[in-house]
C-alpha cells in the first residue's frame, strides 16, 4: 500500500443469493484515485512452509477494521457474540433489528412464515 492508501469494505445485500457481494477498495486520500481488489483466487498450498500473507500488519489491521465495521452494519454479527446490554436496552435493540427485518429484510418465504405465527402466538396471549 502506499502512502495516503485507505482500505473500503462495502457489501450490498444480494437477496437472490441468499448472501451479501462484497467490495474491497483501497482509496488513496492524497490524489483521489480508487483501486477494486480483484475476486479472491485461492489455491493449494503446502502446509509444511508459511504462506504468504495476503495483507501486510498495517494493511490487515485496515482491511480486518474495515470488514468487520461493514459486516455489523449489515447486521451481521460474531458467531458466538451475546448481547451484554441490560435487559430493557437489549429488548429495545431487538425491536430495531426486528423492524429492520420488517423494512429490509430476506424475501425468505418460510422466514415470513415464522414471523407471522410469532405473531399470531404474541396476539392470542393478549
Amino acid at each position: 500500500m502506499l502512502k495516503g492508501d485507505h482500505i473500503e469494505v462495502r457489501a450490498m445485500r444480494a437477496d437472490y443469493q441468499r448472501g451479501f457481494s462484497v467490495v474491497v477498495a483501497v482509496e488513496n486520500e492524497i490524489d483521489g484515485s480508487v483501486s477494486i481488489a480483484k475476486p479472491l483466487v485461492f489455491e493449494k498450498h503446502d502446509m509444511a512452509y508459511l504462506p504468504t500473507p495476503t495483507f501486510d500488519a498495517a494493511a490487515g489491521t485496515q482491511f480486518l477494521q474495515a470488514a468487520m465495521n461493514c459486516a455489523w452494519e449489515m447486521g451481521l454479527r460474531p458467531t458466538n457474540w451475546h448481547d451484554e446490554r441490560p435487559g430493557e436496552i437489549r429488548a429495545m435493540g431487538a425491536h430495531l433489528e426486528d423492524m429492520r427485518k420488517l423494512v429490509f429484510g430476506t424475501r425468505n418465504p418460510s422466514g415470513i412464515a415464522e414471523m407471522m405465527q410469532e405473531l399470531k402466538g404474541v396476539a392470542r396471549r393478549d
